[in-house]
């Protein structure tokens, strides 16, 4: 593989993340919406011989296979994203595209700023890295913002400010990273340990869910801990290396509990105050994917030392192959959700989608014969991904795809332009060396730009 091919997969890559959050195409398939705060949603059945919806195949930007080409498009594409949102939205946490105005969503800590710091700095982008410095230098100021979602402001404050750290040097993403952690620490002060979903950062108040009250989502509790380590790993700062100890103390927990029925796999939904599982319902996607991406993922960042997390992590593969894989046929594979006494639900969400990327990661851990299964299920899940966009009119994926009795899949819920689809495809081609990985993240890319 070129070096310019291995930038430009990164690049795709790093372009979904950066701005995933703007919400830029939200009506699935549709090119006019109705209004500003319109989510748009379809049912239609899809990968079946009984249907296939007529798609117009020309190419959009006729660039051609020209890996240099297709990466300096993509940078143009990040620059356009970011001067739409400095000129518009400067300052707030994300851009309204359709409004053209700014939204602080996040509590007012210019999210999209800080998200955005790591893949200015990765493509180039020297002057608007500097302009983004200059903001959190002089104008993120914590003192100023009052209730956040924890878990948000953990991967992507926090995680942004200390990903800029790593690239850059800079001391001023270490400070402002440890003056958050030290506002966050109160989080785990519940009865369990589990950290609190709402904290005000200028006081000592900390809440429930608006939505779940006193229960708490798995990945919100189990998808912190990357960043408190980094931040433990990076800073002298004392509070920061007990945020670490307490993250790690969840996932300690976690390990104890169970159950062990279904392997790896654990609900979703826990009791903050009692520490006990709140549900029954399991499922590889949200509100649990990061849990179980953080596992191998936690494992890896420790130097390959820790083995409660390699432990944890086989056990969720072991599950998986057990409990939740769903071959459809024709290579079509559904990662289904288990509904406790109930019969499963042959539902998959775009969330599921960081499974390959993981899976390949974690190939070290497979045996000879063990990796050829893991590559298998990581190869079918990419179709099927892929296969969310191949088959959806406009060539972008629907939130859901589920399988009816009748072994029809239908696809549900507009595009939010997530990232997971697109980092399985930069890991396959990295594991494989497939040409097929890229042409496929350029065809996402593409439909895009068209829409």
């Amino acid at each position: 593989m070129s070096s310019s091919g291995c930038v430009l997969w990164k690049i795709a890559v790093l372009v979904s993340v950066g701005f995933a959050h703007s919400t830029l195409y939200e009506g699935l398939c549709s090119s006019s919406l109705p209004g500003e705060d319109w989510r748009g949603e379809t049912s239609q059945p899809v990968g079946s011989e009984q249907f296939r919806p007529e798609r117009d195949e020309t190419p959009r930007l006729n660039i051609g296979n020209d890996p240099v080409a297709r990466r300096a498009f993509v940078r143009e594409a990040t620059l356009h994203a970011w001067r739409g949102y400095a000129e518009k939205a400067w300052g707030t946490d994300e851009l309204k595209p359709l409004s053209g105005r700014g939204e602080n969503t996040l509590g007012g800590v210019g999210a999209t700023i800080v998200d955005s710091l790591s893949t200015l700095y990765i493509l180039g982008f020297k002057d608007e890295f500097e302009e983004a410095k200059s903001w959190v230098e002089s104008e993120l100021n914590f003192d100023e913002v009052g209730e956040v979602i924890v878990f948000e402001t953990v991967i992507r404050i926090l995680g942004g400010l200390l990903s800029a750290y790593h690239l850059s040097g800079e001391e001023v993403f270490l400070h402002k990273a440890e003056d958050l952690g030290r506002r966050l620490q109160k989080s785990f002060k519940s009865k369990t340990g589990f950290p609190f979903p709402r904290c005000d950062l200028n006081s000592t108040s900390c809440g429930f869910h608006r939505d779940y009250g006193k229960h708490v989502l798995l990945a919100e509790i189990g998808s912190i801990q990357l960043e408190y380590r980094a931040l433990s790993f990076h800073s002298n700062d004392q509070s920061a290396g007990a945020l670490r100890e307490h993250a790690e103390r969840v996932i300690a927990m976690l390990n104890e509990m169970g159950p062990k029925e279904n392997k790896g796999l654990i609900p979703y939904l826990l009791d903050i105050n009692s520490g006990r599982f709140a549900s029954g319902y399991i499922t590889l996607g949200s509100p649990s994917d990061s849990y179980f991406e953080y596992l191998l993922k936690t494992w890896i960042q420790g130097g390959r030392q820790e083995d409660m997390f390699r432990d944890m992590f086989l056990d969720v593969m072991d599950g998986i192959f057990a409990f939740a894989l769903v071959f459809v046929g024709d290579g079509v594979t559904i990662l289904q959700e288990i509904a406790g006494n109930s019969q499963p639900r042959k539902k998959m969400d775009h969330f599921t989608c960081y499974l390959p990327g993981v899976v390949t990661l974690g190939l070290e851990l497979a045996s000879f014969e063990e990796r050829k299964i893991w590559m298998s299920f990581a190869e079918n899940v990419t179709s099927t991904c892929f296969g969310m966009y191949r088959w959806s009119p406009c060539g972008l994926a629907a939130e859901h795809i589920e399988l009816d009795e009748d072994d029809f899949l239908y696809f549900s819920g507009g595009y939010m332009l997530r990232p997971e689809v697109t980092e399985a495809l930069f890991y396959m081609w990295r594991s494989t060396h497939e040409q097929k990985y890229r042409e496929w993240g350029w065809e996402i890319f593409e439909n895009i730009d068209r829409w």
